[in-house]
C-alpha cells in the first residue's frame, strides 16, 4: 500500500476502534455468523490451540470466542495502534502486521479469520494469500457481496455523493460477486491443493440499515435467504 493510503487507513481504523464496544451475544446476526462461520472450525480445535483474528480492531470477536473457548490462545493482528492497545488491555496477544504486502517471516496459528478486511486493500488476493501463510488448519473470511440489497444501496448512495472509487474501497471496501471470489480461491488452491472448502455463503444484514422497520424485517429473514443475500459473502477453509 502506498504510504499516503496507509496513513489514511490508519486514521480511519484508529477512529473506528477508539471505543471498546462488545458484541451483543443474543444478536441474530452474531449468532448466524457463529453458527456458519466460526463453529465449524472452533469446535474441532484442541486445547491450547492458537487462533488469530486478522484486522482484529477492538477485539470484540476475540472476546466473543474466548467466552466460548477460554482454553485457546488468542492473538489479534492489525495496523491500528489504537485497536492493538485495546486488545492488549483485554489480555490478548497483539501483533502489528501489514497483510497488504509479503513478508519473509510469518506468525503461525492453527486458525486465522478476518471479517471484512481484504477488500479494503490494493491487492486483496495478496492479503488473502497471507491468510494461507499464517494458518496451519483453518481459515475463515468474508467480504462485501455485490448481490446483497444492503451493498447495492451503499453503491447507490456513493454514486449520489460522487465518492471516488478509491476512497469508497478504502472506507467501505470493494464489493465482490460470489463467482469472482470463488475464482480467487480456486487460484490460491492451485498453489496449495491441500485446502478444501467446508462452508461458503453470505451473512450479516440483507437489507440496508437505514430505517428501524427494515432492521426489524431483516431480523425475521430465514437463514437460507441470509446465506444468499447477506451483506458479506465468505468461506471457511480446512487444510487436509
Amino acid at each position: 500500500m502506498y504510504e499516503e493510503e496507509l496513513n489514511f487507513s490508519k486514521e480511519i481504523w484508529d477512529k473506528e476502534w477508539s471505543s471498546s464496544n462488545q458484541l451483543e451475544r443474543k444478536d441474530n446476526l452474531v449468532l448466524f455468523k457463529y453458527k456458519y462461520f466460526i463453529s465449524p472450525w472452533l469446535k474441532y480445535l484442541p486445547s491450547n490451540s492458537k487462533v488469530c483474528e486478522i484486522g482484529c480492531g477492538n477485539g470484540q470477536w476475540l472476546s466473543f470466542l474466548r467466552d466460548i473457548r477460554p482454553d485457546i490462545e488468542y492473538t489479534g493482528v492489525d495496523i491500528s495502534s489504537v485497536g492493538l492497545d485495546i486488545i492488549q488491555k483485554k489480555g490478548f496477544n497483539s501483533i502489528y502486521f501489514d497483510i497488504s504486502k509479503t513478508h519473509e517471516n510469518y506468525p503461525s496459528f492453527d486458525a486465522v479469520f478476518s471479517w471484512g478486511v481484504i477488500e479494503h486493500l490494493p491487492v486483496p488476493e495478496l492479503a488473502l494469500y497471507n491468510h494461507f501463510r499464517m494458518s496451519n488448519k483453518f481459515i475463515a473470511f468474508d467480504v462485501p457481496s455485490k448481490r446483497s440489497p444492503a451493498t447495492r444501496w451503499l453503491e447507490f448512495r456513493n454514486r449520489v455523493k460522487k465518492m471516488s472509487l478509491k476512497k469508497d474501497w478504502m472506507i467501505n471496501g470493494m464489493r465482490y460477486k460470489p463467482s469472482d471470489l470463488n475464482s480467487l480461491i480456486s487460484r490460491l488452491f492451485v498453489w496449495d491443493p491441500s485446502w478444501e472448502i467446508i462452508h461458503k455463503g453470505s451473512n450479516y444484514s440483507v437489507l440496508p440499515n437505514i430505517h428501524p422497520l427494515l432492521k426489524r424485517i431483516d431480523n425475521l429473514l430465514p437463514d437460507h435467504f441470509r446465506s444468499l443475500f447477506g451483506h458479506n459473502f465468505g468461506y471457511v477453509l480446512k487444510k487436509n
